[in-house]
């Protein structure tokens, strides 16, 4: 079963995927600051964007590989993450813009959804 927050974040996650809503983007609050992206769709266009998506992929194949874990296993203390392109990241005084960044839901304090800027 998932949370409520999960679910919630989900949701307004693929919300910023819907042609109706495409110049929106997602706004995550964290302890850290506040992080603006979109989700990363299954048929992502962007070469990059797909390509380190793919990659982290793997990766987490990788580790539940490598633990002798099944593909399904709840692990202790992981809610999971989620994946977003065009991020920016804002921190006290600081912006910064990346193009890809893996975000964990128990990070997240809040969310919301924003027009394009």
């Amino acid at each position: 079963m998932t949370t409520l927050k999960k679910d919630l974040i989900k949701q307004f996650s693929a919300m910023t995927t819907f042609e109706t809503m495409k110049d929106s983007r997602l706004v995550l609050i964290t302890s850290a600051g506040m992080i603006i992206g979109t989700a990363v769709p299954a048929e992502e266009a962007d070469p990059a964007v797909s390509s380190m998506s793919r990659v982290t992929t793997e990766l987490v194949r990788g580790y539940y590989k490598e633990n002798r874990l099944p593909m399904d296993a709840q692990l202790d203390g992981d809610d999971g993450f989620f994946t977003l392109k065009n991020v920016t990241i804002q921190s006290a005084n600081t912006t910064a813009n990346v193009p890809f960044m893996v975000v964990f839901f128990d990070q997240v304090i809040g969310v919301t959804i924003i027009g394009n800027e």
